[in-house]
């Protein structure tokens, strides 16, 4: 029997009757779009499998409901067979039987059920091989803040636990504390040796943990940005209604420690509302607080046509969009809001498929749409918008219409019910894009592509990366190099903005392409099944005191190795570790402290353009500072009279230049000298200061010295720092 005979039959067998291809709008159930189409599948499964739900009874979806009573709705899901942990008073997260979801959605203590999404890890598409240091942005800086005191937590997967960078000068581990979630273990203090064990991880957790917070070791100068940081790592499944756990322990361990915390969140995706309205944002939005700050990726899909927007001028009009047939996308996925949340229907939507051989619209009867693809309407209970929900197989639509796939567009037809009808749609990521196929559809756009489920949580800090060096050498001694991109320019790969919602996204830049951090040698960058140290990636190798190892020294079973990546999943963590400085600086920083730093120090440039305090979608409020924003970090510190966390023995913090250094003060000071002695000369400068407060800065000018080597001594009541200079010019 040939496969076109096998899905007839298998139609019949399911029971679908001819029905049009028209979406049918659901209000007033007390469960979501996502929800709404795992139910339809249910039946599916029960059908196929004449009538048994065995299936559907031992699978666990997973779901956020927002409910009167927790404890109440904790203790009835599990009479349902369901598992269910309590967020606050008015919210859980739910493991439930498909069979079940219905009966839970009628509990009188549950008002809304909502199906989790799942994130995808915020990995450059184009798979790129790219290299800077992984504190390139602070290279001329020499800072006492290292993070100590302060929490860098990590969701993420492909963690090597035992990794060098995350060991202090003894050898002990710097990581708190580790929950598997991924392996459903249970939170634990005492540190795994080895990986975390997720599949396909690509080791992305390891090289984001260590631009964030990797320890300085001897043998290279790959360090994170706050390497005196705990570290808590968290491997995923990357489901959200996970995430919504995860930070909730994380805030309480924090709590416990009495140490403020950041957490970073290099995933994200391109399927949800794009206004921070879902119940999962919201929540993740109540963590964030005095001394807890979220960073997330913006996303890779810059240079994707997965965006697409349209407002009607009259009713009744209509607009095609057809997706994108790649027969390397086996599916197509597809997300649609209304921009009018005033819960009313203002769009018509009808399946349709476009062949493009006989240039002709065929119909999506006889069972065929309810065969290869699912689709589900409602009003949304958060934003009360009008959003729709598609999903189809491609390959089995083609069979079924004995078409080649290449000559099939899948799509939509939308009509405007009203003259005020106005939608966005997008693409999940990976699963097609808009395309324009002989006059019709739109064509597909890079905009509003904020990381949903991440970046998209109002307050926190949403980051989009530029571009650093292009060359790196390898350990085998090979120098290689990425074009293409041009050094300093916004990364063509980066997701812009803006947001749907009130905040604007992205907040700040931070170097992601060519970067340089710690690779997990059992699950590598290149070689997710075995690891070679002949690796391109691969630039840097140490052993377990930290000393460097060259090709020859190197070996799988006993070194740990740095290498070379790219993505906004990178420059993510660049700003974590950042902020995790500031936090040692002052532990009482805002989201709101932060994003007024942003605004007034972020640098502007040729590739961001706009003037400072400016946003733009691309490169938000600019590239982040690490030296100006400390300073003001601190002067935010001295204004409010609050505790200092430095002390006076490590007084200040220098920014180095060719023509300038800074000197920023850490602390109060009654008075301070600071000189600048000639080796041939003696002093030949003096600045005296008195009554210094933290954030004050004074600056030595080098232009005014002739070429040679100079002594710069500051001296407080309780140190004296001396450094080299040399004066070239």
């Amino acid at each position: 029997m040939n496969k076109i005979l096998l899905l007839a039959f298998a139609i019949a067998l399911l029971g679908f009757s001819v029905a049009d291809a028209q979406v049918e709008v659901h209000k007033g159930l007390k469960w979501d779009a996502g929800t709404g189409l795992l139910l339809k599948e249910n039946v599916k499964s029960v059908r196929a499998s004449r009538g048994t739900s065995a299936s559907a009874d031992s699978t666990l979806g997973r779901f956020i409901i927002t409910v009167t009573d927790a404890e109440t709705a904790v203790d009835s899901i599990a009479i349902l067979g369901g598992e269910a942990r309590r967020i606050n008073d008015n919210l859980v997260t739910a493991r439930i039987p498909y069979s079940k979801i219905e009966a839970v959605a009628a509990l009188p203590s549950v008002v809304y059920v909502e199906a989790a999404r799942k994130a995808s890890l915020a990995l450059d598409n184009a798979r790129k091989l790219t290299r800077t240091d992984s504190v390139q942005t602070g290279i001329e800086l020499e800072t006492p803040y290292t993070g100590e005191g302060v929490i860098v937590a990590v969701i993420d997967q492909g963690f090597q636990y035992d990794h060098r960078a995350f060991r202090d000068d003894e050898g002990n581990s710097r990581v708190l504390a580790v929950w598997n979630r991924y392996a459903d273990e249970a939170p634990t203090t005492t540190i795994p040796s080895g990986s975390d064990g997720v599949p396909q991880s690509v080791g992305h957790a390891t090289y984001v943990t260590g631009i964030a917070a990797g320890s300085v070791v001897r043998g290279n100068d790959y360090s994170g940005m706050a390497p005196g940081a705990d570290i808590v790592m968290v491997p995923s499944a990357l489901y959200n209604e996970e995430f919504l756990e995860d930070v909730q322990w994380i805030k309480e361990l924090a709590e416990e420690e009495g140490k403020p915390w950041v957490l970073n969140m290099s995933l994200s995706s391109t399927i949800g509302p794009h206004d921070g309205s879902t119940t999962f944002e919201q929540t993740m939005n109540s963590f964030c607080d005095e001394g807890g700050l979220i960073v997330a990726a913006m996303g890779n899909n810059g240079e994707s046509k997965i965006h697409v927007a349209h407002t009607f001028e009259t009713a009744g009009d209509s607009v095609y969009l057809l997706f994108s047939n790649d027969p390397s996308t086996s599916s197509n996925y597809v997300d649609m809001w209304s921009t009018e949340a005033d819960g009313a229907e203002h769009l018509n939507i009808e399946i349709v498929v476009y062949n493009a051989v006989t240039k002709t619209f065929l119909s999506m009867n006889d069972g065929i749409w309810q065969y290869c693809g699912s689709a589900y309407g409602e009003i949304n209970a958060n934003n009360q918008k009008e959003h729709y929900t598609f999903y189809a197989d491609l390959e089995t639509l083609a069979a079924l219409l004995e078409e080649d796939q290449t000559n099939l567009y899948l799509g939509l037809k939308i009509t405007a019910k009203d003259a005020s009808a106005a939608f966005h749609a997008w693409f999940r990521a990976g699963y097609g894009e808009f395309v324009a196929v002989d006059g019709y559809g739109l064509e597909g756009d890079n905009e509003y592509l904020v990381g949903q489920g991440s970046a998209s949580i109002p307050r926190a800090i949403g980051v989009g990366s530029y571009n650093d060096r292009d060359t790196w050498t390898t350990l085998s001694g090979l120098t290689l190099g990425v074009y293409g991109e041009q050094t300093g320019a916004i990364s063509s790969y980066s997701s812009p903005g803006p947001s749907l919602g009130d905040d604007l996204k992205p907040t700040i830049m931070a170097p992601g392409n060519y970067v340089i951090s710690s690779l997990d040698r059992y699950t590598n960058t290149l070689y997710p099944e075995t690891f070679s140290k002949d690796g391109y990636d691969v630039v840097a190798a140490v052993d377990d005191d930290g000393n460097a190892l060259d090709y020859t020294t190197a070996s799988f079973e006993t070194s740990h190795f740095y290498g070379v990546y790219s993505g906004t999943s990178l420059s993510s963590p660049a700003v974590s570790g950042i902020l995790a400085l500031w936090l040692q600086a002052n532990p009482k920083l805002t989201p709101e402290d932060v994003l007024e730093i942003f605004k007034k120090t972020a640098v502007r440039d040729e590739y961001t353009g706009g003037a400072q305090g400016d946003w733009t979608p691309t490169a938000g409020y600019g590239k982040i500072d690490a030296y100006a924003g400390l300073k003001m970090a601190l002067e935010k510190l001295a204004a409010g009279n609050h505790d200092l966390t430095m002390p006076a023995t490590q007084p200040v913090t220098l920014k180095k230049g060719a023509d300038k250094w800074r000197v920023l003060f850490n602390v109060a000071e009654e008075n301070v000298k600071v000189s600048l002695y000639s080796l041939a000369n003696g002093e030949v400068s003096r600045t005296t200061l008195d009554e210094v407060s933290p954030g004050d800065e004074t600056v030595i000018d080098l232009n005014a010295y002739t070429p040679g080597v100079y002594i710069i001594k500051i001296v407080t009541p309780n140190a004296t720092v001396t450094r080299k200079v040399v004066v070239s010019h």
